[in-house]
């Protein structure tokens, strides 16, 4: 709602794909998966990680170019 009120028009989340429990509690918010940044960030062995990117719309521009 404070979002709402300040004018924001979407939230976004990045949680990192090996967290399963984080993402479905962004989602049980609300939250939609849009996408998967693969390899998005490196560890310092060397290890990449996938993030997944989440959504929440507040306002809806459906219809609108």
């Amino acid at each position: 709602d404070v979002a709402r009120r300040i004018g924001l028009h979407q939230l976004r989340g990045y949680v990192p794909t090996d967290q399963p429990t984080i993402i479905k509690a962004f989602e049980n918010l609300g939250f939609k998966h849009e996408f998967t940044h693969q390899d998005y960030a490196m560890l310092q062995d060397g290890h990449t990680l996938d993030v997944a990117e989440l959504v929440l719309y507040l306002v809806d521009h459906s219809g609108e170019f």
